[in-house]
């Protein structure tokens, strides 16, 4: 691709060279399609793009560089989108005779009529949708796959629900009245597997869709749940999550007035405090990673081992861990003589310490490789990957750690027109973006190819495309 005098300066100014665009593929545009709504997927190596455009013929959808349609009408809900891009599904929604009438559309078939559609989930491989409706003469939500019922849920309100995308497995709760007294029944794939009081807690679904973990309560008594089966007791339940290959769960429950945190065969505690929300696993799903309050201070445990001194403050989202679930690194806060102090700490040494704001720290896959951003005092953000600097900007984003330790992320800066995005591998810059649609919508798209070779999406002369760039 040919690069303007003008570019090649820009280049020059910041003391870059230019990089090599190997490929650049035109999705659609955006500036003579007025998108109603858009989303995109980013996998491994593949990205892909939708979004509703209004012509005269009528509303049509935009998948990659193909134009699906017409259709009466489109959908406010960005649509779904398979990860190989060949697959989709949204919802319609018409006047008909003063009534609003949606229907579901799944590559060109049309399923409905319906009063109202919610959960629209499609399937891993985009072979099959499952969804929740209200029919249009009934009042009682029900569960459909690919148009075809499955099972009434006896709700007149939207039930709590959750959908496995993995094998479209659904579980749902309703409230019934059983003589004088309302009582919550749970089905799971068709099979009701409990009836109590109360669901107290969301449904976890783990991602292999075989596994349905829930809290509920029974005669004032509080039980976790596996598949209908009762396996832990407590006062109240907080939180529930499944590690990524499905073969662990955890759980942080109150007894009295004390936290511990339940994971199969094995309960770590009693805590003081447990932040709920930090509860992680490690890729393999072997390592559990917590936050835990004591005395004033916040400590990380690693499978119910304090893995630090403790700091005045630790926020979860700065705290990572490598996928072998062995390394940690994170941002500790303490207030000293009227400042906060900043530190840095992997595997519980502190790295650096000082009082300029430490964030965003990044553990790659390998626990070896690692980044942060440190705040200057000129109001930028210095990046550094294992202790030395790639470089200061207004801003970072996008990081994410590639194949032998390359760092991949998005930078602002500010040239001579204004802001400018540009994507890096380490401290190697490529071309600059007009604008990054990573940037737009607060989404990752930057994937790793190859150690030196990165894809993105960006809107160039207001047209979405696929950039592959070698740095």
């Amino acid at each position: 691709m040919k690069r303007p005098v003008a570019l090649l300066l820009f280049l020059s100014f910041w003391g870059l060279s230019p990089a090599k665009v190997v490929k650049e593929k035109v999705f659609f545009s955006i500036k003579d399609n007025k998108c109603q709504s858009l989303s995109f997927v980013s996998t491994q190596n593949l990205l892909h793009v939708a979004c509703f455009i209004k012509k005269s013929q009528g509303y049509f959808l935009l998948l990659d560089s193909k134009r699906i349609g017409p259709f009466p009408a489109f959908s406010s809900v960005a649509p779904k989108i398979s990860e190989d891009g060949k697959h989709y599904a949204f919802v319609v929604a018409e006047k008909k005779e003063g009534k609003v009438i949606r229907h579901v559309i799944h590559d060109g078939k049309k399923y409905g009529p319906y009063r109202s559609v919610r959960g629209l989930t499609l399937s891993s491989d985009g072979n099959h949708v499952l969804y929740f409706y209200l029919p249009v003469k009934e009042s009682l939500w029900a569960v459909a796959k690919d148009g075809e019922l499955l099972q009434k849920t006896g709700s007149f309100f939207f039930p709590l629900k959750a959908v496995s995308p993995y094998n479209l497995s659904y579980a749902f709760s309703f409230r019934f009245k059983e003589g004088r007294v309302y009582r919550e029944a749970v089905f799971f794939n068709g099979r009701k597997i409990g009836v109590y009081d109360d669901v107290i807690s969301p449904f976890r679904l783990s991602p292999d869709g075989r596994k349905l973990l829930y809290a509920a309560r029974t005669g004032g008594e509080v039980g976790v749940f596996l598949n209908g089966k009762k396996i832990a007791s407590a006062h109240w339940v907080k939180n529930c999550v499944f590690s990524k290959d499905s073969s662990s769960y955890a759980c942080v429950l109150k007894k009295g007035g004390s936290h511990y945190v339940f994971t199969p065969g094995k309960s770590y505690g009693p805590y003081r405090g447990v932040d709920f929300s930090s509860l992680r696993f490690s890729q393999d799903g072997r390592h559990i990673l917590y936050l835990v309050s004591e005395r004033g201070k916040q400590f990380v445990y690693l499978d119910g081992r304090k893995v630090d001194g403790g700091y005045k403050r630790i926020s979860r989202v700065e705290v990572s861990l490598s996928d072998n679930g062995k390394h940690i690194l994170f941002v500790g806060r303490e207030a000293k003589g009227g400042e906060e102090i900043y530190y840095l700490v992997k595997d519980g040494e502190v790295l650096l310490r000082g009082k300029y704001k430490i964030s965003s720290p990044l553990i790659g896959p390998d626990g070896i490789s690692y980044a942060y951003t440190v705040h200057t005092p000129g109001r930028k953000v210095a990046l550094f990957k294992n202790g030395k600097k790639l470089g200061e900007f207004m801003g970072v984003m996008n990081m994410v750690f590639g194949p032998g330790g390359s760092l991949g992320y998005i930078s602002l800066e500010i040239g001579k027109a204004g802001f400018v995005l540009r994507p890096h591998i380490d401290s190697r810059a490529g071309a600059p973006m007009e604008k990054g649609v990573s940037f737009l919508f607060g989404k990752s798209s930057l994937i790793f190819l190859s150690r030196n070779r990165i894809r993105y999406l960006e809107v160039k002369g207001g047209k979405i495309c696929a950039v592959e760039e070698e740095l």
